[in-house]
């Protein structure tokens, strides 16, 4: 299992999304590739941060097809063992997870509780959750 982080689904939504991260995330079953609720929360309020206009109501749109038809099924909600991972990491890492990390280490939680790895880019912050990762930007 695979929980595809935030900025992958970002990189997914582009019309033209970089030649490696493409070829990559070809070879990957989809089936095995899910997301996190939290991701949804955090590209949702990306969204609605935009001024209002027609590229603001096409990327609403594309998220929510992102989310609601392909990912269908295969949305992690953050759960009470969730939490449990959380506090674990929140315990190892400090404080600091509070101030730019908090929706990354609440997706690690969710893949620790899972036994799951994460595709990112931001490697930096997930390796301190101490959580199997996947760069699908690395050749």
């Amino acid at each position: 299992m695979i929980i595809l982080d935030t900025d992958v689904l970002s990189e997914m939504l582009k019309l033209e999304p970089e030649e490696a991260f493409a070829r990559n995330m070809r070879r990957l079953d989809i089936g095995e590739t899910y997301v996190a609720s939290i991701s949804f929360a955090e590209m949702r309020a990306g969204v609605e941060l935009l001024p209002t206009g027609e590229r603001r109501d096409l990327l609403d749109l594309r998220i929510n097809l992102v989310f609601e038809r392909d990912f269908a099924g295969r949305v992690i909600d953050f759960s009470s063992a969730a939490a449990f991972e959380f506090g674990e990491i929140v315990g190892k890492v400090g404080r600091a997870v509070f101030d730019d990390m908090v929706m990354d280490a609440q997706i690690a939680a969710i893949a620790r509780a899972r036994g799951a790895s994460v595709a990112t880019r931001n490697i930096k912050h997930f390796k301190l959750f101490e959580v199997p990762l996947l760069n699908p930007w690395n050749a």
